[in-house]
């Protein structure tokens, strides 16, 4: 894999190109032994090449997202950031997390049609231990072939769910027609 995922590994292993906080985090890890940190969204999912433009758009700015095993952990972690002025995070504790999901009945009928590719969260790899942050992110999000599709699909579930296509395009929860979506 040699996109921006890739890329955006590459700077977590030398912890470049995140918001402060987060590179701080990630520093602290490694150097002042600050437990129960997993790491950012960005290292810990990875897909095909061909869904990559759908996933970096479902999950945008959570790729700097960290999660922490515990919600203690993002607690202590907050107060490092604070303690040691060091930016802000956002953190994403598997203990408390929950995944959506779309009901099986909705799912099977968005399998009827052409332009339906799945959740976004079927198109990506993680470790199990993730599932509860993953499902939380990406379990709802419909992927789509282009966006006559995705409007189509979006009109299928009511406009309940999120929807991005392979290009980027993103349908928004609520948005009835085009201009509501995001290029």
């Amino acid at each position: 894999m040699t996109s921006r995922l890739a890329l955006l590994d590459q700077m977590e292993q030398e912890h470049a190109g995140f918001f402060q906080g987060v590179k701080a985090v990630l520093q602290a890890k490694d150097r002042e032994n600050l437990t129960g940190i997993v790491g950012p969204i960005a290292s810990l999912v990875s897909s095909d090449k061909k869904f990559e433009t759908a996933i970096e758009t479902a999950l945008a700015g959570a790729l700097q997202h960290v999660v922490v095993d515990t919600e203690r952990s993002g607690r202590q972690a907050i107060q490092y950031l604070k303690n040691h002025r060091e930016g802000r995070a956002t953190f994403l504790p598997l203990d408390v997390m929950r995944a959506r999901t779309i009901p099986e009945a909705l799912v099977q009928k968005l399998q009827t049609h052409d332009g339906y590719l799945g959740t976004a969260k079927e198109n990506v790899q993680y470790e199990q231990q993730l599932e509860p942050v993953i499902g939380n992110l990406l379990g709802a999000v419909i992927i789509a072939t282009d966006l006559k599709a995705g409007n189509q699909l979006a009109q299928m579930v009511n406009y309940k769910n999120r929807i991005v296509t392979m290009d980027g395009d993103v349908i928004n929860p609520g948005v009835d027609d085009w201009r509501g979506r995001e290029a």
